[in-house]
Parts: structure tokens; sequence; C-alpha cells
């Protein structure tokens, strides 16, 4: 199944042209076939299908701004858009400090979610018989 990565760096406007004007690092992103565009005070990374987050790229990116910023990350994976990092990023730490334990929540989720199978009784009595039981 087809997914992709996408980062939401928190930047004021001046911060984002800085970086959306940065000719390494547009070069740097061509080259992972990231898109880099900048709107609603968000930075907005979002790497090619199948294709993992370049980590020298968001280094770059994150020297260039010469300080802590907060961003989220997600997985897009066609039904579901999950949280993976909620946090700052930091140029000295740049894959950051989660402010939450690292776990996997899922956001707009298309499908719904799987209700469970009920089991017969007369298949549980199998599933739980044992030898002494005779």
């Amino acid at each position: 199944m087809a997914f992709h990565y996408t980062i939401e760096i928190y930047v004021d406007k001046s911060k984002a042209k800085n970086i959306l004007q940065n000719s390494s690092i547009i070069e740097l992103a061509s080259k992972n076939n990231t898109s880099i565009d900048y709107s609603d005070n968000k930075l907005n990374l979002s790497c090619a299908e199948n294709q993992d987050l370049d980590e020298e790229l968001v280094k770059k990116i994150l020297s260039t701004l010469k300080g802590p910023v907060k961003a989220k990350a997600y997985l897009i994976d066609g039904k579901s858009k999950i949280e993976i990092f909620s946090g700052t990023l930091d140029p000295k730490n740049p894959f950051g400090y989660s402010k939450d334990d690292i776990k996997e929540r899922t956001i707009d989720s298309l499908d719904e979610e799987e209700e469970e199978i009920p089991i017969d009784d007369d298949l549980e009595d199998f599933l739980n018989y044992n030898d002494d039981e005779e």
C-alpha cells in the first residue's frame, strides 16, 4: 500500500520565506522528491510516495531556523493519517523531544473501526478445553 510522510513545522512567515528561498534546501528537497510549501503558519514538508523522510533535509532546515520549533509528523497511507510525532525539533537534536510518549494515534480515519468478531459459545468452550476436564 502506498504511503507518504508529512511534517508540519510551525514557523512565522519570514522564517518560512528564508527556507523557501534557500537554494541548498530547495536542491536537497528536489533531490529527495520532497515538496516544501508554507500555509497557515506551517512549513509543510511532504515526501514522495513510499519514500522515507530525508534526515539531511530536516537537519538543514532546522539549522537555517537556528532554534527549536514545534512540529508534527504524520504517516499517511491513503486510508488514515497517523500522527507519529508531536513535539519540539531542535538543531541540536534534530528528531526532537516528543511531549507525548511514543504511541500511534490515528487521525481522520477514513475506515471505521473493525468490530470485534463474536465467538460462538461452543467454539469458546473448545478453545478453553483442557485435558483435566474429562
